[in-house]
């Protein structure tokens, strides 16, 4: 039976567990792809009787068990891992993820600073960074909320020795920058990271309530990626709504693309909407993006690279009456390969009734 160290804040008491996706076998990244990477259980436990922090994988019938599958009745299987560098009695706060080369990265608290063991590729070892001014340290690979793993990273969220600023830091910079998030209205206890659908969202409490949940927070949406053939690509807004940042990121390859278009809500404050479309060598028989009817207008950005394609047409149209505070068009055809491209048609269309301040 584990005994893991209790911590206490406020009333509560809680064990210092964390659970997290992680790989199907610990430095074995098989295909790469998101499933290998982040399909099954793992779980750290800051082990009081042992003296020493223990990783598990959660198993069933000799096989690791993927996420999803009945966790009632598991096995927890112990992986071989290195100790920390601290004495178990004086750690606080730890936290789990995974990166995409299957490799585990550990934080944790001690005495208001952060600590992180993680994987050293050129000393071929687990090695500890810090101290790190921060306080309740949380982990989260980016890829189990945007499933992309190419370009995933493992994020460190923390708050700052006085509590009232949030941070973040990343494992492709070492964690060695820390980049404001915002700063809070009050002090503040961070105690998870959670992976929604293309969203990360941090939980807290604030330390004159903190035994109620009362910090929540969300990043901006990761953008969705279109890998198969298609056909028709379509983003909808709601007839009436607040929109927010939407991004479509599509490499078509050799893929065909009939039509693509944007639509903006009938009525609404509309945010800003970004395109960005690779298309080697195919064929754009329409791009479009059209605005709202009546709306306030934020920034526009169409990024089409075409290579040696033809573009039919190309078109940006304006509210019929709104604010348009910017709009940007870039066509640079003097250098290769876009000497040799016919373009039938590229306008740019002015309200006709609104605030037109820089275009």
């Amino acid at each position: 039976m584990l005994k893991p160290v209790i911590s206490k804040r406020g009333r509560a008491r809680y064990a210092e567990i964390a659970i997290t996706r992680g790989p199907r076998y610990l430095a074995t990244t098989a295909s790469g792809q998101y499933n290998d990477l982040y399909g099954y259980i793992w779980m750290a436990v800051a082990d009081k009787k042992e003296g020493r922090i223990r990783i598990y994988q959660a198993q069933r019938d000799g096989n690791p068990l993927v996420i999803g599958g009945d966790i009632m009745g598991a096995i927890w299987y112990e992986a071989a891992v290195p100790n920390i560098e601290h004495q178990i009695s004086d750690i606080r706060h730890i936290s789990l993820a995974y990166d995409q080369a299957a490799r585990y990265v550990l934080a944790y608290e001690v005495d208001g600073e952060t600590y992180l063991q993680q994987w050293d590729a050129l000393q071929q070892r687990y090695i500890t960074r810090g101290p790190i001014a921060g306080r309740d340290p949380v982990l989260i690979a980016d890829a189990v909320a945007g499933y992309y793993t190419p370009n995933s990273d493992v994020l460190l969220f923390h708050l700052s020795a006085e509590r009232d600023v949030l941070y973040m830091r990343a494992q492709r910079e070492q964690y060695a920058v820390a980049h404001v998030v915002q700063a809070l209205a009050a002090r503040a206890y961070l105690d998870q990271a959670l992976a929604l659908p293309y969203q990360i969202e941090l939980i807290g409490s604030f330390v004159d309530n903190a035994d109620q949940t009362g910090l929540v927070m969300r990043t901006d949406l990761y953008p969705v990626r279109g890998i198969d053939d298609l056909g028709t690509a379509a983003a909808s807004p709601p007839s009436a709504a607040v929109y927010y940042p939407v991004v479509v990121v599509s490499t078509l390859d050799t893929d065909d693309l009939g039509t693509a278009a944007a639509s903006p809500p009938s009525a609404a404050v509309y945010y800003p909407v970004v395109v960005v479309s690779t298309l080697d060598t195919d064929d754009l028989g329409t791009a479009a993006a059209s605005p709202p009817s009546a709306a306030v207008y934020y920034p526009v950005v169409v990024v089409s690279t075409l290579d040696t394609d033809d573009l039919g047409t190309a078109a940006a149209s304006p509210p019929s009456a709104a604010i348009y505070a910017v709009a940007v068009v870039v066509l640079n055809l003097g250098e290769a390969p876009y000497v040799q491209d016919d373009l039938g048609s590229a306008a740019v269309t002015p309200p006709q009734e609104a605030v037109y301040e820089a275009i």
